[in-house]
């Protein structure tokens, strides 16, 4: 049997302590106040559960983890548009005035499939300027940061992938019941897009985007990445090097250090 389980709090932030974190806060409270609704009122208009908002409104979520339909259910409350919401989140200013009424207006009179579109960019584009900002901290601040290009992505990728199949097999399960156990792990840390994209890097189908990695990396950055934590935490193997802090060159000789920690456990 696996012991030495990580506790719950080791490697895991408390709080997403980021700027865009306390405006998505302030958007919150800005219509309980205005609105004169209760907490439990606003979580039922944004489809989430009480304690959900209790979450968010604690600043424990970054609100690009939140899913676009409560993003899209927050524009309908505050009566803007998407592109103006993900402004008000980055900082900048709200590129136009419009209401969310009037962009729906003109959607069903006169909008092409080329103009949807383009509002689908610029929402994607103010995800970019977020993730960027975030990396061009993380350099400056930490000069120990590594971006994270293809082969950076692809070799931690199958780290993980090696993770997945040698604690699965410590573990004595196949890899649906391995994933079943590992997915709630994830599930803590990341958001659904992301975590479909473990299950493929897990089951060695594919390997993290870089854009994709270099995002939950800086979340939690320089500590241990939140991948990294929730296949500890599952693995209850003890503690195990922060890859985010290696140089690619040396990510493949986690592999080694795995192999002596699993083995060490079974005896």
């Amino acid at each position: 049997m696996l012991k030495g389980r990580v506790g719950q709090s080791n490697g895991r932030v408390s709080r997403m302590d980021a700027p865009e974190t306390d405006r998505f806060v302030t958007l919150l409270k800005e219509i309980l106040v205005q609105k004169g609704i209760s907490q439990r009122e606003l979580s039922r208009r944004l489809g989430v559960k009480i304690g959900t908002l209790s979450r968010y409104l604690k600043g424990d979520v970054n609100p690009y983890d939140v899913k676009l339909g409560i993003q899209r259910a927050l524009t309908e409350e505050l009566g803007i548009t998407m592109a103006a919401l993900y402004s008000r989140l980055d900082g900048t200013d709200a590129p136009s005035d419009l209401s969310v009424k009037d962009v729906s207006s003109w959607i069903r009179s006169s909008a092409s499939p080329e103009d949807m579109a383009q509002l689908f960019q610029s929402q994607q584009e103010a995800q970019l300027r977020h993730l960027e900002r975030l990396t061009a901290g993380a350099k400056t601040s930490n000069p120990g940061w590594i971006p994270v290009d293809d082969e950076r992505a692809e070799a931690i990728s199958n780290v993980q992938n090696y993770y997945f199949e040698k604690i699965s097999e410590a573990k004595g399960l196949s890899k649906r019941e391995a994933w079943a156990e590992l997915k709630a792990h994830f599930e803590i840390f990341l958001n659904e897009k992301e975590v479909a994209k473990m299950q493929e890097v897990a089951f060695g189908m594919d390997t993290w985007p870089p854009q994709m990695m270099e995002e939950c990396m800086l979340r939690t950055w320089p500590e241990r990445c939140q991948v990294q934590q929730a296949f500890q935490n599952w693995a209850g193997v003890g503690e195990l090097p922060n890859c985010s802090t290696l140089p690619t060159s040396e990510v493949g000789l986690m592999k080694d250090t795995l192999y002596e920690i699993v083995a060490n456990a079974k005896k």
